[in-house]
């Protein structure tokens, strides 16, 4: 989801934040920053939660 997004509507709003986002497709919690760049961390941590 975040992937999709444009970066000039979304993204820059995020730079340098912890993003936590419940995945309800995976069946995760995915936990994750945003760069300078309006990138996700090239780590993700995924607890799963079922």
């Amino acid at each position: 989801m975040f992937d999709s997004q444009p970066y000039e509507i979304s993204r820059r709003y995020l730079v340098g934040s912890l993003v936590i986002h419940f995945n309800t497709a995976a069946k995760t919690v995915d936990i994750f920053y945003v760069d300078g760049k309006g990138n996700t961390s090239a780590e993700v941590v995924r607890v799963p939660t079922a």
